[in-house]
């Protein structure tokens, strides 16, 4: 990552530097009114692809995080919970 983000002061949040990455939907708007984009594959691939295997294995790990265990009895499909926890 330190080679694909030369100045991390370019992004004002995590989430805009996962949106760089192309893990979460980017997201605009003015007023009251937010836009949602969708995911868009943008960035580096093969960042973002590290970034979901790591998340596999971290949910993979017999001691998992109550937040995620949670999301999972809740019926969310793991592949969703997976880029939520790389992003």
């Amino acid at each position: 990552m330190a080679v694909a983000l030369a100045d991390p002061g370019v992004f004002e949040s995590g989430r805009d530097f996962a949106v760089f990455l192309g893990l979460v939907p980017g997201h605009t708007g003015s007023g009251r009114k937010t836009i949602v984009f969708g995911i868009t594959k943008r960035g580096d691939r093969s960042i973002r692809t590290l970034l979901i295997n790591g998340a596999m294995s971290t949910l993979r790990q017999r001691h998992q995080p109550d937040f995620f265990m949670s999301l999972i009895k809740k019926g969310k499909p793991k592949k969703v919970i997976i880029v939520a926890l790389a992003a």
